[in-house]
C-alpha cells in the first residue's frame, strides 16, 4: 500500500543521529510514480514545496525484504525541514501530504507532535484536507526516535531507530588494495582474524568481513577517486554512502575539526571524484570490534559501522552473522561505541566537494 512510510524529523535529532532530516514513502509493485506527489505545508496550511516522487532529487530503493519501493525525499538534496512544534520560517514545515494525482486522493497528510494540529491545507494537491495529528514521546530535543509505518503493520505507528530506505551501503569496492603489516592486500583476499593496519590502533584482527554484490546504477553506483585525491595511489572506489576521512584546512575551515568523516557522495565534482554508473558491483564491508580509520588505494577511510541503518542494508545472512558476533546490538548500536572521528551531515559536506 501507497504511504508515508517515516518521517525522521527535528533538527536537534538530526544533528544527533548524524543523518539529515527526511520523509520516506513506500509504494507497492502496482503503484506507479508518475501519479504521487508530497506536499510540505506551513502551519497556516499555505504549501512550501511540492516534489514529485520521480523528481531525479530523490532517493529510489526496493526494500529486499517486502519489494516495495521506497522514495526518500531528504533535507540533503532538498530545502526541507520537518518541525515540531512550529517552524514558523521558510523551509520549516509543520505538515506532509501524499496525494496521488492520477485519482486525486490524499493517501497521507500528518503533522507531528504538539505545535499546530489538524492543518486544514488552503493550497496545493492536498488542498481541502486535514492533517492528522501523530504524537511524540517526548520534546524535539530529547527524541532519539522517528516516525514510521512499516510492514507487516503497515497502518500502526511505530517510534523507531533513524532508518531511511535507503540502504546506506558504506563500503569498499572490489580490488581495493588494503593496507596491512603484511603489505597491501587485495580486499576479497581478507578474511576473519586477518591483520590489517589502522590508523589509531597499529595492526589489528578483522572480527568479520563481509559483501554484497549489486547493480551499480543509481543510489548504487560506486564514487570513483581519480588518482592523486584524496592520496589515492591509483584509482579508487568507494560505494556512496563510505565515509573518507577529511584533514587539513578543508576539515577546520568548514567544520572547525582537524579531521572529520564526510560521505564519499558529498565530495563529487564530476571531475576527479565522479559517480560512475554499473551494470554490476560487488561491495566489501571490514568490521574490527571499534570503528576504525583504514587505508585503501591510499585513501584513508572508515571501516564497517554498525549503525541501524547499516545493518538494515545487509542482507539477512550477513546480518545475522553480525548480530551473532555481536548480540548487544539487537537492543542498541550506541554499545559499538563513537565512530572514530567527527562525521559530517551530508548537507554541510556539500561546500566542501
Amino acid at each position: 500500500m501507497a504511504r508515508i512510510s517515516e518521517l525522521h524529523y527535528s533538527n536537534a535529532y538530526a544533528r544527533t543521529s548524524g543523518i539529515n532530516e527526511f520523509l520516506e514513502v513506500a509504494l507497492a509493485s502496482g503503484d506507479d510514480p508518475d501519479d504521487f506527489v508530497v506536499s510540505f505545508y506551513q502551519a497556516d496550511g499555505t504549501v512550501g514545496i511540492e516534489i514529485p516522487l520521480t523528481h531525479p532529487d530523490v532517493q529510489v530503493s526496493v526494500d529486499p525484504d517486502n519489494g516495495e519501493t521506497i522514495y526518500v525525499i531528504s533535507a540533503d538534496d532538498f530545502p526541507i525541514l520537518l518541525t515540531d512544534p512550529d517552524g514558523g520560517s521558510d523551509g520549516n514545515y509543520e505538515a506532509y501530504a501524499l496525494t496521488n494525482t492520477e485519482t486525486g486522493t490524499v493517501v497521507d497528510f500528518y503533522d507531528i507532535g504538539g505545535g499546530t494540529q489538524n492543518i486544514l491545507a488552503l493550497d496545493g494537491a492536498a488542498a481541502g484536507a486535514t492533517s492528522e495529528n501523530l504524537p511524540v514521546l517526548v520534546w524535539p530535543t530529547a527524541t532519539t526516535t522517528t516516525l514510521q509505518f512499516n510492514q507487516p503493520n503497515p497502518g500502526t505507528l511505530t517510534y523507531e531507530t533513524v532508518d531511511p530506505g535507503d540502504t546506506g551501503l558504506a563500503c569498499f569496492v572490489a580490488g581495493a588494495r588494503v593496507r596491512t603489516p603484511a603489505g597491501l592486500r587485495p580486499i576479497e583476499s581478507l578474511n576473519a582474524g586477518d591483520l590489517v593496519h589502522t590508523r589509531d590502533c597499529g595492526p589489528l584482527p578483522l572480527r568479520w568481513i563481509g559483501r554484497r554484490t549489486v547493480t551499480g546504477f543509481g543510489n548504487f553506483a560506486p564514487v570513483r577517486f581519480a588518482r592523486g585525491t584524496l592520496g589515492a595511489s591509483r584509482t579508487h572506489y568507494v560505494s556512496q554512502n563510505h565515509r573518507m576521512l577529511l584533514t587539513g584546512w578543508r576539515a577546520e575551515l568548514f567544520f572547525g575539526e582537524e579531521e572529520i568523516f564526510v560521505p564519499a557522495k558529498a565530495l563529487v565534482d564530476g571531475d576527479r571524484i565522479a559517480l560512475r554508473q554499473m551494470p554490476e558491483v560487488t561491495y566489501f564491508h571490514m568490521m574490527f570490534d571499534s570503528h576504525q580509520i583504514v587505508e585503501a588505494d591510499g585513501v584513508e577511510s572508515e571501516s564497517f559501522y554498525p549503525g541501524a541503518m547499516a545493518l538494515d542494508g545487509l542482507e539477512i545472512a550477513a546480518k545475522e552473522e553480525i548480530l551473532a558476533l555481536f548480540p548487544e546490538l539487537k537492543e542498541q548500536t550506541a554499545f559499538y561505541g563513537r565512530t572514530a572521528r567527527p562525521v559530517s551531515p551530508t548537507r554541510l559536506a556539500l561546500a566542501v566537494g
